[in-house]
Order: structure tokens, then sequence, then C-alpha cells
């Protein structure tokens, strides 16, 4: 049995080594929540307040339980046999979904079969949910979820998410839009000095809100990994305000940190997303 929490079907054995190897030594008090579901409030304290890594053996089940408080209802069973029935016993992936945005197709540390899988779950997605038109963070988020979860239990926790599309995902070009536009008011209003500094570096082909209609692009094409899980934490029970908190805070980083940045001409949303893939905060700052 591995001595870690990652899916080794799904997850390269190099990258396996190298989130292992490279784990933080990070004090964690609870390390089993199975007697914490029952309070939600309580829930929420235990999961904002330990930063779990990686490799943390609480992950093998954390995020499933986390969505068991979404929805009751399991998806699991008719997984297989939807895959079935669209696709028979020779799937190939077709086309992905219209309303996944290429933009967004990051797989992380996924070897082949993780990639397979998550168009797999895309296209059962496509068919179980044909009222979705446009969802950018579905992509990622299947991606990080195949790292600790079965194929089938990945599909069922995205439904329980979807089911509740008011509180966490967002399934339409307009709801997106509305999404960007008020995390572009709350940074305005939250991190005014940050806010300020990106209209200051914005280059001639930028656009301040065309910058915050991509805003979940800085969370999960900038972070590294390790962090990236501790937003997935979060999100599940904190709902989708919680991403609007971290862009702040992100955003009150970069400022704080503006000064020790090299000054290449490289642009708002590049210096940005260089920021955030070399972050020098530790994870616990980021989300205290």
């Amino acid at each position: 049995m591995p001595s870690h929490s990652l899916n080794t079907k799904f997850v390269h054995s190099k990258s396996i080594e190298r989130l292992c190897a490279g784990t933080q030594d990070v004090i964690v008090t609870v390390t089993d929540i199975s007697s914490y579901t029952a309070d939600i409030k309580q829930l929420k304290d235990v999961v904002r307040s330990n930063h779990w890594p990686v490799d943390h053996p609480i992950r093998e089940k954390l995020w499933e339980n986390l969505c068991n408080q979404v929805s009751s209802e399991s998806h699991v069973d008719i997984y297989s046999a939807s895959v079935k029935e669209l696709f028979g016993d020779n799937y190939f992936p077709p086309n992905l979904p219209s309303f996944v945005d290429p933009a967004y197709c990051i797989r992380y540390h996924l070897n082949p079969d993780g990639k397979k899988s998550v168009e797999t779950i895309l296209q059962v997605i496509r068919d179980s949910k044909p009222d979705i038109t446009y969802c950018p963070i579905l992509y990622p988020l299947i991606s990080i979820f195949l790292h600790y979860m079965s194929e089938e239990m990945t599909y069922s926790c995205v439904m329980k998410l979807l089911s509740d599309k008011q509180n966490f995902i967002s399934q339409t070009k307009s709801d997106h839009s509305a999404s960007a536009y008020l995390v572009m008011k709350l940074c305005k209003k939250y991190a005014k000095n940050a806010y300020m500094q990106l209209e200051k570096e914005l280059q001639e082909h930028e656009d301040l809100e065309s910058m915050f209609q991509n805003w979940l692009s800085w969370i999960f094409k900038g972070l590294p990994f390790s962090y990236l899980i501790r937003v997935v934490d979060c999100f599940l029970v904190d709902k989708k305000k919680s991403l609007y908190r971290i862009v702040i805070a992100l955003l009150i980083l970069y400022y704080k940190n503006s000064d020790k940045m090299p000054s290449e001409d490289l642009g708002s949303l590049q210096k940005l997303l260089d920021f955030f893939q070399n972050i020098p905060v530790p994870i616990e700052k980021v989300f205290k």
C-alpha cells in the first residue's frame, strides 16, 4: 500500500515522488474529519485551519466527504453504465464539449490515463447536463479531483457541485461574466492598491475588465499544485465566495511584493501569473 493518498492510476509516478518529496512540515491538528461532518460550522473551521499537505492520508477521502455535505445523492453507480451506453466498449474520446474553454485544459500531474478520464467525465456530464453552455472551471477541477479519487467518484462529486450552481459553479457565459464583474468590484474595494497597480501596468493591448474575465485562470493556471489543493478544500466548504477571497488575498500579496519583482515590461496579466507561479508566501499565510 502506498504511504500517500495520491491516485497512482492517474498520476505520473515521477510527479508522485516529486510531490511527496516537496511536502512541507506543516502542523495539522485533525487527521480524520468523520467526527466533524454532523456540525457544518465546526467542519468549516477544521478545513480552514488545517493545511494538510499534498500527500496527507486524510486526502484520500477528504473531498468525497466534503462533497457529501453538498448533496447526499450518489452518482457513482450510474457512471459506468452511462459510459458504456454513450461510447460502447471501444471508447475513444471525441471532441471536448463546447462548454469547455480550451485555455483551461490543465492536467497538472495526470498521466495519459488520467487525461482520458477527464475527457470521459466531461462527455458524460455533457449528456447528463445539456443545459451547461460555458463552464471553464470543470476541466481543471476534474483534473485535480482525479489526483485523489476514482473516475466514478470524481464524476459523482462534480455532479453534486453542479446541482448547486448558485453557490458553486457558474454554468453559462452570462453567469461567468457576472461573477467576473463581481470579483473586479470586490478587488477594487478590498484590494484597492493592488487594483490601481494593475491599472498602471496595463499594456496597450490589455484591458482590466477583460483580465478579470479570466480571473479563474489566475488561480487554476497560476498557483502551484500544493496551493491549489487548499483552494479546493476551502471551495468545497465555503463555496465560490472562497475563490473571491483567495483572489483578493493574492492581489494584496502581489501588491506587497511588487517592489521585489523584476521590472520587465510584461504587462499586468503575465506579471500576475509569474508571481502566482512563484509565490513567495507559505500556504498557511495565503489561507489564513
